[in-house]
């Protein structure tokens, strides 16, 4: 659920294009905080080295030549429920943005952004944020909220909904101490009871959850 560790943030690359993996561990060869742990190009190789390796990130392709990598991330989540996953494709489609938060992603993003924003959403799920573009959050958000039956579900306790409030606009694990008065080691407990409350994996699909039930707010987005 977010914030690093002491000992650095651990990551497992998961593309079978050798040419961008290896890319991909060139550029965090060179990153403080960053050790890679292993490069998998099937999801059967991804399974394995989740359970071996127990990393902190995953970076998830979407077509692998084993399967979906969206549903990877369901099955990398059963095997180690700490990870947070960042879903990698072609195409910044809030249909595959939605389908990769049901899955439990905590970040989406297109393979053709720089190198370096992917290193930066590494970085950005382990301090609490969800690693998306905004437009593309707003615009995800607004399509389940709109899809959904019109019936808005039970609220938050007062608490949970000030920090789901938070996440909501873009808030990392810092920001919502500094916004709520918090000690840091007292905002992963109450991200986390938001989560269990709702029944989510990650942040994102924490928002996707709570859009669909008519607990956010988007008209000012």
């Amino acid at each position: 659920m977010g914030g690093e560790t002491g000992g650095g943030v651990r990551v497992l690359v998961v593309e079978d294009h050798a040419a961008l993996g290896e890319a991909l561990l060139f550029a965090f060869s060179f990153e403080e905080g960053i050790e890679v742990v292993g490069l998998a190009p099937t999801v059967a190789a991804a399974l394995e080295s989740v359970a071996a390796a127990r990393p902190d990130v995953v970076l998830m392709d979407v077509r692998l030549p084993d399967g979906n990598g969206i549903e990877a991330t369901s099955r990398v989540l059963e095997v180690h429920p700490g990870a947070e996953v960042i879903v990698l494709t072609a195409h910044a489609d809030p249909v595959f943005a939605l389908r990769a938060a049901e899955a439990g992603a905590a970040g989406f993003i297109p393979k053709d952004v720089r190198i370096a924003n992917i290193v930066s959403a590494v970085r950005a799920v382990r301090a609490g944020e969800a690693a998306v573009a905004p437009t593309l959050l707003r615009s995800l958000l607004a399509q389940v909220a709109a899809d959904r039956d019109g019936r808005a579900g039970d609220g938050l306790p007062p608490e949970q909904a000030a920090v789901l409030e938070l996440l909501a606009q873009g808030f990392g694990s810092e920001g919502i101490a500094a916004k709520l008065g918090l000690d840091g080691a007292e905002v992963e407990p109450r991200v986390g009871a938001v989560l269990e409350a709702l029944g989510a994996r990650s942040r994102l699909e924490a928002l996707v959850l709570a859009a669909r039930r008519g607990l956010l707010d988007l008209s000012t987005r």
